[in-house]
């Protein structure tokens, strides 16, 4: 009985092997994200997170947005009272 050295291309199987690899990547990533929201970008911030990678992004994110920034807030369950706008509320440019 001989046995043949030559081995085929397979390349549907590669390619589907491939697909598995990056899909079972890709859900591993989405796990680790679930379970470490202050480095998901996508997730809300939340101040009883710890500081993560995304962090700093979020926190830019709700300048100048002060419904966003209560929500965050309440959220996070900080207490707080909202004040009335005093001054110009510019900054100054010189």
């Amino acid at each position: 009985m001989r046995i043949s050295t030559e081995i085929g291309h397979f390349r549907l199987e590669r390619f589907l092997i491939a697909l598995l690899a990056l899909a079972a990547l890709l859900l591993a990533g989405r796990a680790w994200l679930e379970d470490h929201p202050q480095h998901n970008p996508w997730a809300p911030l939340n101040l009883n997170d710890p500081p993560g990678w995304a962090t700093q992004r979020k926190l830019a994110d709700l300048r100048g947005n002060p419904q966003s920034c209560r929500a965050v807030l309440e959220r996070s369950g900080v207490e707080f009272a909202a004040l009335e706008p005093a001054g110009e509320g510019g900054l100054p440019t010189g």
